[in-house]
């Protein structure tokens, strides 16, 4: 599913280059979920970003689904983000002024799909357990509610990759694990691939495989707690 050889990020800023990833490899399979842990700075979001086709790749290659992001124009790279990517942030970004339908609505509209969205988007409601708060505002609901909305945002357009970023940073331990086992179900009962940024390494040693981040580069490799040296890469 994601396929990232020798993939490198660099940062200008007049004449000083900031590195932020350094020939990065790794592979994640269809259906698989996996976690990216690593200290503050060391590129996960960076990594994120280029995955998801909002940052250019300065070397390297990044393919999704048999899909090249770092060969893609702009034309190619929207279509990309509409049809293939769900995105979940640790800040929800809902639209306060929208009830929780009108937003996974909207997600189902930029699509640009003639279908119409009603059941689908009862389907994903349900399955991150708000069929009953469909037409409440975000603001009435609580933080761990919010998040799953977030989730059935992203999902209702039945995305080929999702690409999460810190969801449970701004939630207690037990919406934190109510969102992780939203995720684990997505992944083995509904073979979502999930490629998840945490801080948390007892919320990354439950996903199927942890990649480890250090200076722009991938130093481990593992499934769940058992991560194993990936020689080569980036020290």
């Amino acid at each position: 599913m994601i396929t990232v050889k020798d993939l490198h990020k660099d940062y200008h800023s007049g004449k000083v280059i900031v590195r932020a990833l350094r020939g990065l490899s790794f592979h994640v399979g269809s259906g698989e979920f996996a976690s990216i842990v690593g200290p503050s700075g060391c590129g996960k979001s960076t990594l994120l970003y280029v995955l998801g086709g909002m940052l250019p790749a300065s070397q390297g290659t990044v393919c999704v689904g048999g899909f090249d992001v770092t060969a893609a124009d702009d034309r190619a790279l929207t279509r990309y983000r509409r049809e293939q990517i769900g995105f979940v942030f640790q800040r929800f970004n809902l639209l306060g002024s929208l009830n929780v339908y009108d937003n996974l609505k909207l997600a189902w509209d930029l699509t640009g799909s003639r279908n119409t969205a009603g059941g689908r988007i009862e389907s994903v409601l349900e399955s991150v357990g708000l069929a009953d708060k469909s037409r409440m505002k975000p603001l009435a609901l609580s933080q761990g509610e919010q998040q799953r909305v977030a989730i059935a945002r992203a999902l209702v357009r039945q995305p080929t990759l999702l690409l999460v970023d810190e969801p449970t940073g701004n939630l207690d331990s037990e919406n934190a694990e109510k969102i992780l086992t939203i995720f684990k179900e997505l992944s083995q009962s509904r073979k979502q691939t999930i490629l998840m940024i945490t801080h948390n390494r007892a919320l990354a040693s439950a996903t199927e495989r942890i990649i480890e981040m250090k200076d722009g580069g991938v130093v481990e490799s593992g499934r769940g707690e058992t991560a194993v040296p990936m020689h080569g890469s980036a020290p």
